[in-house]
């Protein structure tokens, strides 16, 4: 299944608003820069969204980086669609896209924010 099926609806569409909004330079964040926090693109997962303290568990550690990886490759699909739809260039945190997901997979997938500039070709 793709990732970007596991993001909430509502939840792809306000993102999908704020990267219209940094195409047009108008984001409240910073004109071109959206500041995207991955908890809004976290699929809920029963183990990780618990209130058992399984914290210091394999089982917890396990499904806590399958959804910060589900995470990131739904942000990148996200992304990576905008960009077709919108011929622009995306950078997340001054880093291509790819550059920016394999240090995330090395990481342990997308936890906290990331910055993502959203440039019209004209300003390329």
């Amino acid at each position: 299944m793709s990732a970007i099926l596991t993001v909430p609806t509502h939840q792809l569409l306000q993102l999908w608003g704020e990267l219209v909004e940094a195409y047009h330079g108008v984001h409240g964040f910073g004109g071109h820069v959206a500041e995207i926090y991955a908890y809004r693109l976290m699929p809920y997962t029963p183990i990780c969204h618990s209130d058992v303290l399984l914290h210091d568990s394999k089982l917890f550690r396990d499904a806590e980086r399958d959804t910060q990886m589900k995470t990131g490759a739904a942000f990148v699909q996200l992304c990576s669609y905008f960009r077709e739809v919108y011929r622009c260039t995306i950078l997340l945190d001054e880093q291509p896209m790819l550059e920016w997901w394999d240090a995330c997979v090395s990481a342990g997938g997308f936890a906290h924010l990331v910055h993502v500039t959203v440039k019209p070709a004209a300003q390329e």
